[in-house]
């Protein structure tokens, strides 16, 4: 017998924020959202939310310049693909890294 289908919804104040919402929910049981949105180095920055609804991620890393940036929702490989907290954790550590270099 197959398990009965299960479904799952969020909102936000945008596209990035609904996605996070939504995989707090799938983090509880294990499943993961294999998107852009949803990969340890992707965030939406202010203006990305304000101006495109947080429909587009950066992709952030430690090269200078200017991070590229991807459709949030578009498929991701989901070996880069990681829970919210961790998601968090690592934008908050490079957050902190850029502050310290002067960035």
């Amino acid at each position: 017998m197959r398990p009965a289908p299960q479904t799952w919804t969020a909102t936000g104040t945008d596209v990035f924020d609904a996605v996070l919402n939504l995989r707090e929910q799938l983090d509880a049981v294990g499943v993961r959202l294999c998107c852009n949105g949803a990969r340890r180095n992707a965030w939406a920055s202010g203006m990305q939310r304000d101006m495109a609804r947080g429909r587009f991620v950066y992709l952030l890393g430690d090269e200078p310049g200017h991070p590229g940036q991807v459709p949030a929702l578009d498929p991701a490989p989901c070996d880069q693909v990681v829970t919210v907290q961790e998601q968090k954790n690592f934008y908050s550590s490079w957050l902190a890294r850029r502050t310290a270099a002067g960035d």
